[in-house]
């Protein structure tokens, strides 16, 4: 939205799902018993990070769940659904492991991404947390793997984060716009996500179920990429205030007089070109999860196109209403 629009309205309001109250009190215990494991100066940065993020807390309400939030904490949840459905035993041992695993390796891509990013935070503080958080969750997912899979989820690590390390690096170029914007390199900067399919992984390769992870992982490429997409439209301005080009700034945007892409001032008509973009691809995802037999994340991917048609719907109301408003008192109408 350019200065001139009206303001955007909230993100839509907070919804349930049936497996995030179970996951977010694990969550909150595990959480608080990592903290304990470290020393005292990073046990207080972990500690601020997580009350920054909102995670669960010991003694505290749980957190809302928001459709338009990546499932990463609840995937491994749906994905041992997936598997009892085929017949399968999980421990709810190795589920805890993974969703632990998951929200590590997130903390870890937060810290991650505010040095990057802002330069926010001690930078020997945030590389000495970053490897106790992604230690730990490699730990957990051999733990969620069991001892007979873990050479095979190691190896499924190492090539997760080495992905992930290559696409914000990448990202970090074209930012900076040091390399320019195409279709082939958004594809690429996607890799960053690689990781958030490694807790499920490591369960479907403990349940012997390797030729599972395929189908999976293409409906969560289709998932992240309409998250991006939708993330990026809602902080266009912050973004380009902040000196940084993304994708969608340049399917919005115009070269300025320094060649430069800046974010177009096309309103709704723009925001909703992209938005149409991020529910085709959650709409593919969705088919692509049904089909595997992944229900959940089939229903949360539904849930999330209806999120976003109703945000660009606020966005439109909002826009009308302030459009008649100056036309009003523009004709004397107003008081």
């Amino acid at each position: 939205m350019s200065p001139a629009s009206p303001q955007a309205p909230a993100l839509p309001t907070p919804c349930a799902e049936p497996a995030w109250p179970a996951v977010a009190a694990d969550l909150a215990r595990n959480l608080h018993d990592f903290q304990g494991s470290l020393p005292s100066h990073l046990r207080e940065r972990a500690s601020a990070l997580i009350e920054q993020l909102r995670l669960p807390r010991p003694g505290r309400p749980t957190p809302a769940w928001n459709d338009l939030t990546l499932p990463l904490a609840v995937l491994p949840a749906w994905t041992a659904a997936y598997l009892r459905r085929q017949g399968h035993s999980v421990p709810r041992r190795a589920v805890r492991a993974a969703a632990l695993s998951a929200v590590l390796g997130y903390l870890a891509v937060r810290l991650h991404d505010d040095r990057i990013d802002e330069q926010l935070g001690d930078e020997a503080e945030a590389l000495l947390l970053g490897s106790a958080l992604l230690t730990a969750h490699a730990a957990q997912l051999a733990v969620a793997a069991g001892p007979r899979r873990a050479v095979a989820m190691a190896a499924r690590v190492a090539a997760a984060w080495a992905a992930y390390a290559e696409a914000m690096t990448l990202e970090a170029r074209l930012g900076r716009d040091r390399e320019p914007w195409t279709a082939a390199a958004w594809s690429a900067t996607l890799d960053r996500y690689a990781p958030m399919t490694l807790a499920s992984d490591a369960l479907l390769l403990r349940a012997g179920r390797p030729q599972a992870i395929a189908p999976l992982q293409a409906a969560i490429t289709g998932l992240v990429e309409s998250h991006q997409l939708f993330e990026d439209t809602t902080d266009l301005e912050q973004d380009a205030a902040a000196g940084q080009t993304t994708y969608v700034a340049v399917l919005l945007g115009q070269p300025d007089a320094k060649g430069r892409v800046v974010p177009a001032r096309g309103g709704v008509a723009g925001v909703g070109r992209t938005v149409a973009l991020a529910d085709q691809c959650a709409g593919a995802a969705a088919q692509a999860a049904r089909a595997a037999g992944h229900d959940e994340l089939a229903a949360h991917l539904e849930r999330r196109r209806g999120a976003m048609s109703g945000w660009v719907g606020d966005i439109e109301a909002a826009l009308l209403a302030t459009v008649m408003d100056r036309s009003w008192n523009g004709a004397g109408g107003g008081g």
